[in-house]
């Protein structure tokens, strides 16, 4: 069998389009390939505070590629097994830049999120359900001024929502142009009007590539899912690699593949046609 590792991002391909549930066949799939012996990992843009409930649902993930490939955790060992984070000093001047946008941002450090309440106001989002963006403000540690809560912690990543997108794309536009521009720093999107930020070098891609070496395979051996932006290095790196049909242009140039939507079971019956199929 030459497929040992999946790698899945979760909103918008693992998860239903509800982006809370894994579908019982989903399921199913990946617990019969984790019974024959493939490793299964998350890679997500999210942080572990959003991530720990999904467990509940595919609870033989090995591995969490989480913040977009800022940190990798071992579920078995129960420890972060690599980090690459943003130095405090450097993020603390993006923080303050982003305290004075008209969006709503939220910091991601040692596995949980932060916020400032005073800026949910910007947060909305006709492509995402109301019951998730209220999921993810339930996990959130909400606090008026994040740069002190916060204080000298290196951070996984910095994420911020442009409100006016889907009418008027400039203010995405100026600040994606501005962000990219910041010498040490990555950036990528992965849903419209989000901007994330990760230290450079930092991706899905660059984070399962360095699984797999830890693990003794090759991308060669690499199955990979997801949709949007923030995939396109992951997918680019894997053999295996799909782009789901829901996804971005982008994300399908990127891909060796084309599975089924997130709503049609699309990771599941590519899982069973590629790595099930060839163990019978």
């Amino acid at each position: 069998m030459s497929i040992r590792i999946i790698a899945m991002d979760m909103d918008g391909t693992l998860m239903a389009p509800d982006h809370l549930t894994v579908t019982q066949r989903t399921r199913n799939a990946l617990q019969h390939a984790h019974d024959a012996g493939v490793k299964i990992a998350i890679a997500t843009g999210r942080t572990m505070a959003y991530i720990s409930d999904v467990f509940d649902q595919v609870p033989m993930v090995d591995y969490v590629i989480q913040s977009n490939g800022a940190a990798v955790f071992d579920r078995k060992k129960n420890e972060y097994i690599y980090t690459s984070l943003l130095d405090w000093d450097f993020s603390k001047k993006i923080i303050e830049y982003i305290e004075t946008l008209p969006v709503f941002y939220e910091i991601y450090a040692h596995g949980k999120s932060y916020a400032n309440p005073q800026k949910a106001q910007f947060f909305s989002n006709p492509e995402v359900p109301r019951g998730f963006i209220d999921h993810l403000m339930n996990n959130m540690e909400l606090h008026t001024d994040v740069v002190s809560e916060i204080s000298g912690n290196n951070l996984e990543k910095i994420n911020l929502y442009c409100p006016d997108s889907h009418l008027d794309s400039t203010l995405f536009d100026r600040l994606w142009q501005e962000f990219s521009a910041i010498e040490g720093v990555d950036v990528a999107s992965a849903l419209p009007g989000a901007i994330e930020m990760t230290r450079k070098g930092v991706t899905k891609g660059s984070a399962l590539a360095g699984l797999c070496d830890a693990l003794g395979f090759t991308p060669n051996q690499a199955m990979a899912f997801g949709d949007a932006g923030n995939d396109c290095p992951m997918l680019q790196l894997a053999k295996y690699s799909f782009a789901m049909e829901n996804g971005t242009d982008q994300c399908k140039k990127s891909a060796k593949y084309i599975a089924p939507s997130n709503a049609d079971d699309g990771v599941a019956k590519m899982v069973e046609k590629f790595v099930l199929d060839k163990c019978k």
